[in-house]
Order: structure tokens, then sequence, then C-alpha cells
């Protein structure tokens, strides 16, 4: 994701090229890869380290966190996906690791699907 021009400009000092000031905000950026983080969670199974990619991340990222974990478990349609999930955000929310605004926004995407799935599993426990 490129910044703005504008957010480019009114960084730094006025005797730093536009070009320093550019590279300096592509290093600051944060790092975030979810899918890749979210697909290596499933293989290791690991609430620890579902727990430390949430603290290294953003706050402003949590609910994309929230929303691919979410999507992922529907997804793969297995009880101990969800139950890993349901393992992370147990944690992350006992810890106050994240807010509940967090979870509204990494929720609702998945609600239709969610409904789906549950109208389809009347078993379900």
């Amino acid at each position: 994701m490129s910044p703005a021009p504008d957010a480019i400009e009114s960084h730094g000092s006025n005797s730093e090229k536009p070009s320093d000031v550019y590279q300096r905000f592509i290093r600051e950026e944060p790092k975030i890869n979810l899918s890749a983080e979210v697909k290596q969670l499933f293989v290791l199974r690991d609430v620890d380290k579902g727990e430390a990619y949430l603290r290294q991340l953003p706050s402003q990222h949590h609910w994309r966190w929230v929303n691919k974990l979410v999507a992922s478990a529907v997804a793969s349609n297995s009880i101990p996906d969800v139950r890993l999930v349901g393992d992370i955000f147990y944690r992350v929310v006992s810890k106050n690791l994240i807010l509940p605004d967090a979870f509204v926004a990494g929720f609702t995407p998945s609600l239709d699907t969610l409904d789906t799935v549950i109208s389809n599993t009347p078993n379900a426990p």
C-alpha cells in the first residue's frame, strides 16, 4: 500500500527529500501478511503463536486478524479449527489484548456465511 503524496510530504523535516521521506515511511509501515500467518497458525495449532501474532499486529488491523481467523475456520468446516479459533479468541480477550469493536468488525463480513453454515448443520452442539 503506497502512502498518499500528502502523507509523504508531511513527514520529516523540510530538509528531507521526498524520496527519503518515502523510504522512511515504507520502513515504518507494518509488515502485514495475515494469510500466511493464519495458514501457519492452523498448521501449528498453537494458541501461543496466535496471541504472539496479535501482540505484534498494530491495533488498527486487529479486526482483519479476527476476520481472517473466522473466515478460515468457517471455510475449513472443521470443528477442531473452530475450537482453535475459539481458544485463541478466549486467550486474547481474557488478557485484554483486543477491543470488542475489533470482533464486531471482524465477524460482520462472515455473518451471512455463518448463518448458512448453522442452518445447514442441524445437529451442531
